[in-house]
């Protein structure tokens, strides 16, 4: 793949922001998008006008924006669009924007992205006594497995029980929003589409794209991660790899 003169109009980036190394989160949007924009081999990614980044992730907690969205909005509207130049003698407009809908329907907002539910069922105890214990006979920490092998507090009466002190976020609906997106934007000619994710689920999304037609830049947020050679290979050309 050789970079042509005549810029393209759009190279789309998709980000997969839980998937980001909490290191790179932890610096910002910005840091985080000008870390993959530094990864693009510019002598084999055609110049392009607009780069429009989407940060796919649990936005939502019912109706109203999670913490996470409402510390990342503000970073969004300061420092974004900006100016860059990527390429020689080309000026590119980045724009990053949180994912809140598909592309293809940009009204149609998806709430209740963000989820709280009970971790108990995912909890095994191991048997006592255990490993490693060191007072296996007056274990402190005995009345703990009791607790959550019964789902019930030794109290008389209490209703306490293991969804009550446990609970595990998760993001809903997200994986597949940035599969559907990855879908729609390789309809477009010769479209580029950048995935930032080492999520092994992607790789389905990303082989249809490029039989769709387009060129995916697959940027590995987690150091030492690649794709594994047994899906790389599907890819065929139109696929290149890049790392944090």
């Amino acid at each position: 793949m050789t970079a042509t003169s005549a810029p393209s109009q759009v190279l789309n980036m998709l980000v997969d922001w839980d998937n980001v190394h909490p290191l790179w989160r932890n610096r910002g949007v910005a840091h985080v998008v000008a870390t993959c924009l530094s990864r693009l081999d510019v002598a084999a990614v055609p110049p392009v006008r607009r780069i429009k980044a989407r940060l796919y992730g649990g936005w939502f907690r019912e109706g109203g924006l999670s913490r996470v969205a409402q510390t990342l909005v503000p970073q969004l509207e300061q420092e974004f669009p900006r100016a860059e130049q990527l390429w020689k003698n080309v000026q590119t407009s980045v724009e990053v924007e949180l994912a809140r809908s598909i592309a293809q329907a940009p009204t149609a907002t998806y709430t209740h992205t963000f989820r709280e539910r009970g971790a108990s069922g995912q909890i095994v105890c191991a048997p006592l006594p255990f490993v490693g214990c060191r007072n296996p006979g007056a274990c402190p920490i005995a009345h703990l497995h009791r607790f959550f092998d019964a789902d019930s507090c030794s109290e008389p009466l209490c209703a306490v029980s293991r969804d009550s002190v446990l609970s595990k976020p998760e993001q809903k609906l997200v994986d597949t929003m940035l599969a559907v997106d990855l879908a729609y934007f390789s309809r477009f000619p010769n479209r580029w589409i950048a995935v930032v994710s080492a999520d092994d689920d992607f790789f389905p999304a990303i082989h249809a794209a490029i039989m769709n037609g387009a060129s995916v830049l697959h940027v590995h947020p987690k150091p030492g991660s690649t794709s594994p050679g047994y899906y790389a290979r599907l890819f065929a050309e139109r696929y290149m790899q890049a790392t944090f």
